[in-house]
């Protein structure tokens, strides 16, 4: 198993790549913390920049960035 590089192998078992793993694994815990689907406040990780509801009522999407 050595001799196979590590795309190969995860071709080989149908996975992904553990830095595909993390990114998804982050961005769950975000739409967490967002959405208080956990007990963490999120101004301590996020600021909302904006939100702006459209006349015609449905919702446009401000930008949410992480504090530097």
């Amino acid at each position: 198993m050595h001799s196979h590089s590590y795309e190969s192998r995860l071709s080989l078992f149908g996975t992904e790549s553990l830095e595909s793993r993390r990114v998804k694994a982050d961005l769950v815990h975000r739409y967490k913390i967002l959405f208080k689907h956990v007990d963490v406040d999120a101004a301590e990780f996020f600021s909302v920049i904006g939100c702006n509801r459209v006349g015609d009522g449905s919702v446009g999407h401000g930008s949410v960035g992480a504090d530097p």
